[in-house]
Order: C-alpha cells, then sequence, then structure tokens
C-alpha cells in the first residue's frame, strides 16, 4: 500500500488545474536553511486525496549541495546514488545525456558550474496568474528573511494543450501500480510498479531499491522508517529523483526546416509540412499515432496500440521517430511481450510546462526565448533518465538505424563531420532527411524530492 500522505503531489499529479506555476531556484545560505524549510513545510502538496482537493499546490527538491546547506553528513550523502551526489553536469552524467558543444554545461543558465549552483527547487502552482503573485510574494518574503538568493521562471500549461513546435501532449506518462489516479489498462504500456519511481516499493526487477539513509535523531517527531539493523533512518522512503532540464525551442527554425524538406520531399504535396512533422515525432499535431490517424480519436485511445502489429504500418511511423524512440513499446527485441517488460523498466513520469510565449503561426522571428521546462522523475537516474537518452534517443543505431538520432532532443551529429539524417522508411527505397538543431540545453540539475516525513526530518538541521 502507497503512503500517499508521505509522497509529494507531484510525482502522482501533473497539476492540470493550476495552469500557472513559477519555478524558483535557489542558493541557499550555509546557516537558516533548516529554519526556512521548517517553515515551508505546512505548505508542501502530498499526495493524499486531501491535498488533491487544494486551490494552490507547492513542491521542494534538493541537489546534493543544497542537502548539505540543510546539515545532512557527508555520511549520509554517501549513501545517495553516484549521479546524484556529483550532478547532472559530471562527465558521466554529460556523456550520457550527450551535454556537449552548445549544450556544455558550462554555457547553461544555471545548475553547470559552481557559480551557477543550484540547492534547491521550489515549485509553486495556482490556478489564475495573481493567485500565483500572490504565493510568490509571501515565499519570496521568505526567502529574503532568511538570506536565500532566488531566481526563477514562469512557466505554465497550453489552454490549447500544445507546445511550441504545435504537437498536442499525448500523456503518454505511465500508470503507477497502487497509485491514486485510475484509468484503463493498456496492454501496450502496462502499469509500472510504483519502485520505479518512489523510494521504499518493489521495482520493475521485483527489488527495492537501495535508499539513502540518515542518522537516528532522536528529537524528531515524524521519522522515516527505521532500518533496525543499521540504527538508520530510511531517508529516502517515498522519495523520488528529479531530473530538471531547460531546452530551448528553436520554433521558427523548426518551420523553416518542415517546408524546405517537405517542398523537396514531395514537392506535389499540399501536406507535405505536416507529413513531415508527424514522421519526425511520431505522431499527428493533434496527438494520433502516424498510420492510424483515421481511426484514432483523441484522448486515452491515441496510446493504445503498438509498433509490432500490422496495424501500425512501420512506413507511417519511423523507425527513428521521436516518440517511438522515448516509449518504444513492443519494438524491441524479438518479442512483444520481451520489448514491454524491457521498456518498463526504463520509464520515467514527465512533468513538463512551457516557459515563454508562443510564436503565432506565420510570425516572424522575434528574437524571443521559449521552450520546455522537463521534470523527469524516476527512482534510479541512470537506470531511467540516462539510459533512455543515452541508449534509445541518442543510440545512432536504435532499431537498426545507422547514424541517426532523435530528430528533435537527439545531441549533434559524430565528431566525424558527417551531420545526422532521418530515414524515412518506405518501398521500394526509403528517403532521407539532413536534420538540423531545434533544441538545446539551457539548464540542469538533478534533484532529490523527499517524501514529507523525510522533510520534516531535513528540517531539524
Amino acid at each position: 500500500m502507497l503512503e500517499l500522505g508521505d509522497i509529494q503531489g507531484l510525482v502522482f499529479s501533473g497539476y492540470a488545474r493550476q495552469a500557472q506555476a513559477r519555478y524558483f531556484l535557489l542558493r541557499l545560505p550555509a546557516s537558516g536553511a533548516a529554519a526556512w524549510l521548517s517553515r515551508l513545510i505546512p505548505r508542501v502538496t502530498g499526495s493524499a486525496r486531501r491535498d488533491r482537493a487544494q486551490d494552490r499546490r507547492l513542491n521542494v527538491a534538493f541537489t546534493a549541495s543544497g542537502l548539505r546547506a540543510l546539515g545532512l553528513a557527508e555520511e549520509a550523502l554517501a549513501t545517495f546514488p553516484v549521479p546524484f551526489v556529483d550532478g547532472m553536469a559530471a562527465p558521466g552524467s554529460a556523456r550520457a545525456l550527450g551535454d556537449s558543444g552548445p549544450d556544455a554545461a558550462e554555457r547553461w543558465e544555471f545548475g553547470g558550474t559552481d557559480a551557477a549552483r543550484v540547492d534547491a527547487l521550489v515549485l509553486t502552482y495556482a490556478e489564475t496568474a495573481s493567485a500565483l503573485d500572490d504565493d510568490s510574494d509571501e515565499l519570496e518574503d521568505e526567502f529574503a528573511r532568511f538570506g536565500i538568493d532566488a531566481s526563477f521562471e514562469d512557466v505554465y500549461l497550453p489552454s490549447d494543450g500544445r507546445g511550441h513546435f504545435g504537437f498536442v501532449d499525448a500523456r503518454t506518462n505511465p500508470r503507477v501500480r497502487g497509485g491514486p489516479r485510475k484509468r484503463r489498462r493498456n496492454p501496450f504500456d502496462p502499469d509500472a510498479p510504483a519502485g520505479e519511481f518512489v523510494l521504499g516499493y518493489r521495482n520493475a526487477y521485483g527489488h527495492f531499491a537501495e535508499s539513502p539513509t540518515a542518522p537516528v535523531r532522536g528529537g524528531t517527531r515524524e521519522l522515516p522508517r527505521l532500518i533496525d539493523a543499521q540504527r538508520a533512518m530510511d531517508l529516502g522512503r517515498n522519495g523520488t529523483f528529479v531530473a530538471l532540464r531547460k531546452l530551448e525551442q528553436d520554433v521558427a527554425g523548426f518551420r523553416r526546416f518542415l517546408g524546405e524538406r517537405a517542398a523537396e520531399l514531395w514537392p506535389e504535396a499540399s501536406d507535405g509540412e505536416g507529413r513531415l512533422a508527424a514522421s519526425l515525432v511520431g505522431r499527428t499535431r493533434d496527438g494520433a499515432p502516424c498510420g492510424l490517424e483515421d481511426t484514432h480519436g483523441r484522448g486515452r485511445d491515441q496510446n493504445r496500440f503498438g509498433y509490432r502489429s500490422g496495424a501500425l504500418p512501420q512506413a507511417r511511423c519511423p523507425l527513428g521517430a521521436h516518440a517511438r524512440r522515448a516509449n518504444p513499446r513492443d519494438a524491441l527485441g524479438h518479442s512483444a511481450q520481451a520489448s514491454l517488460a524491457l521498456v518498463q523498466k526504463h520509464r520515467i513520469i514527465r512533468r513538463g510546462r512551457l516557459y515563454g510565449e508562443k510564436l503565432a503561426p506565420g510570425a516572424p522571428v522575434d528574437g524571443r526565448a521559449r521552450g520546455l521546462m522537463l521534470l523527469a522523475l524516476c527512482a534510479n537516474l541512470e537506470r531511467q533518465f540516462e539510459f533512455l537518452h543515452e541508449a534509445w534517443l541518442d543510440n545512432p543505431k536504435f532499431g537498426g538505424l545507422t547514424h541517426e538520432r532523435d530528430p528533435l532532443v537527439g545531441t549533434a551529429g559524430p565528431a566525424d563531420g558527417r551531420g545526422d539524417t532521418f530515414s524515412l522508411q518506405g518501398s521500394p527505397f526509403r528517403s532521407r532527411v539532413a536534420l538540423e538543431r531545434f533544441v538545446r540545453v539551457r539548464g540542469g540539475a538533478y534533484l532529490f524530492m523527499p517524501g514529507l516525513r523525510a522533510l520534516a526530518y531535513l528540517a531539524e538541521g
């Protein structure tokens, strides 16, 4: 049974009703951070039913440096996974995520260097801009009182459900077994064990993931579960890891690219741009899977499909399409069942929101920054978030391809000078499109989002 009252609410909800949000990036002071956290805790939203009824939501997460600022000892930090302790900008994670060249950490706006360090992330959500401002004023007063340096990014869920590139979010987050939100079972996207996303529960291997621990404190009022053999507290229980990525999107460049390449591929076609865009993404702009546009309406049925069945022609959903790489479903290996079991071990929960005003169709380049603030939640940063990037999104041999990467979020081509391409499978021959880059990494960090009892422990310093 999941302890929903101890799990922060973002794990099980994207807060669709609270369309306005502000993400605060904090640098905590050398002293006083624990006292600040103790005042913040009553506002933190959990996953219990009573929390889901609130009009405003707030969640908080910390980097390794943030946990140090809260007084967590190095011995306790050493029980956290290495990617989290070292940070997203560390060489190992940078290689896995392809953060080099224009995307190198030293170029980031935050999180890439000590000077741009992030200690904590406070996420506040509201239904209206005025309510968001009211909440933010209270938070900023507290930041000033405790000597916390804060910057922020305003983000939002668009009213039409479409991202900057014009596509409807197909809502392909996994259904967590035992979670509060129920939906019809999907044979092509099986329920994921809670331990894939929340520490303290069994994962897809049937095991309990290693969880960080901390020394017992006699005065703690609400203790995470005690590990008797070690006389240590299970600091990780009901917590999750968060990968934060600020992804700037070149919308005007993407539109130009579609127009030019579609004219080359299908000079007589009137729908060439839409056809090429759907091929790159793996879905139409309305969210329907490529190849099933005429039989799938909007909503849940958009995700009830596999790639191995004859109902989804390969030529209509290219092997290297973004949606197919991000969630291969039943397409890997020699059997659908084995593929679904493998994919289940590498899923993430996406909580992305847009930043920057949308560029109107046909509008000229306006020079304004816009893109996506991605929050990816998982229990194992290396096996889930980094694996997804390295083995699927950035793998040039994914699905039997060669010299290809994800057409939207893949890294730059190899150092041999040959640019990446995208293949449109067809008969008797395939077509190849020379790719350009439309997404750049502008910031990032690995954070830990503790359970509410663990927050109380950290607040005691």
